[in-house]
């Protein structure tokens, strides 16, 4: 059996960044149209570590991609030089079950979640919106201020993090990167009124912005909160949203912004409009005004990583790039 092998290059190599855009657009319609099987995620805790495993497998039937995640969680492994969240993407072959690629499961996970945004930013954000700000400059931070680059012309960019040197080396990097004004802050209460749109990719338990700051028009994107424990986003942003979009049903079960507010009854399920799958088919409704203030939630599933993962390899075997590794 023969496996390529795709390191991080290869992938960047391999397909740009609108690429993985048009992958996300795609996924996101299968996962809505019922397309796709996501079994439960797999996990396996290892106390003595305070680690854990992660076995994530998903099928998309129309994009014939197969394939498993496994993604690990080991806090103490930056002490030993290691990465503390190392992942791999076995792709396997829709018609024989053996395996076609092994990926880098770390940059595919943040390519997908900044791509989902993106998509998400493209389809509900007003198409004027020219500013952005980004609070939490985390790992997936990078790719998401990419992301919506590519679909809005941004002329100024605020990031904020509660360490504000990791800020301003952010700030300074990703100017350079894009080309572009991006200016880290320390006061959110000055900024949320000047952004177009805001991005929050943090591990708060609680909420990051006042709602009441918001501008008319505003587009929000929740990415950070994938527990139920976790809460970025204000409910009186859910209750101020005119539309409110998620990137598949789990998102409402496996986000403590949504469980949260549920639970005190402060909001209902009626509230939210949908999965972005059926808006981007043309089957549920889009922004109707330059006034309302729409909201996206991601926590993402295995369908979105099969997806991207298969366009990648077919991407990098046209390209001949990668390893080939035989068993």
């Amino acid at each position: 059996m023969k496996i390529l092998t795709l390191n991080e290059r290869d992938m960047q190599e391999a397909m740009p960044f609108e690429g993985i855009l048009a992958s996300m657009r795609k996924a996101l319609i299968e996962s809505a149209e019922g397309k796709g099987e996501v079994p439960q995620r797999l996990r396996v805790n290892i106390p003595q570590e305070d680690g854990q495993t992660l076995l994530m497998p998903g099928y998309a039937k129309a994009s014939r991609a197969l394939g498993v995640k496994i993604v690990s969680v080991f806090p103490k492994n930056p002490e030993k030089g290691l990465p503390g969240v190392p992942s791999v993407m076995l792709l396997l072959n829709e018609e024989t079950g053996e395996v076609l690629a092994l990926l880098d499961g770390t940059a595919l996970t943040r390519w997908r979640t900044g791509a989902l945004a993106g998509v998400a930013t493209d389809a509900l954000a007003r198409k004027e919106a020219r500013t952005m700000l980004l609070i939490g400059v985390g790992g997936q931070a990078e790719s998401q201020l990419l992301a919506v680059s590519l679909v809005r012309s941004l002329e100024k960019v605020w990031v904020y993090d509660l360490d504000p040197r990791r800020a301003e080396a952010f700030a300074q990097a990703m100017s350079e990167t894009l080309n572009l004004s991006v200016r880290a802050v320390e006061d959110l209460s000055a900024i949320l009124s000047k952004a177009d749109i805001v991005t929050t990719v943090t591990t708060s338990r609680q909420p990051v912005f006042d709602a009441a700051l918001l501008s008319p028009g505003c587009h929000v994107n929740g990415i950070g909160s994938y527990t139920k424990e976790m809460s970025e986003i204000p409910v009186e942003l859910l209750q101020r949203a005119a539309l409110i979009y998620v990137d598949t049903k789990d998102a409402i079960e496996e986000s403590g912004d949504f469980q949260k507010p549920l639970a005190q009854g402060t909001f209902a399920l009626e509230q939210i409009t949908g999965e972005l799958g059926a808006l981007l088919a043309h089957k549920a409704p889009g922004r109707r005004s330059k006034e309302e203030i729409t909201f996206f939630e991601s926590t993402g599933n295995a369908l979105f990583d099969v997806v991207c993962a298969k366009d990648l390899y077919e991407a990098a075997r046209e390209k001949g790039l990668g390893q080939m590794l035989e068993l």
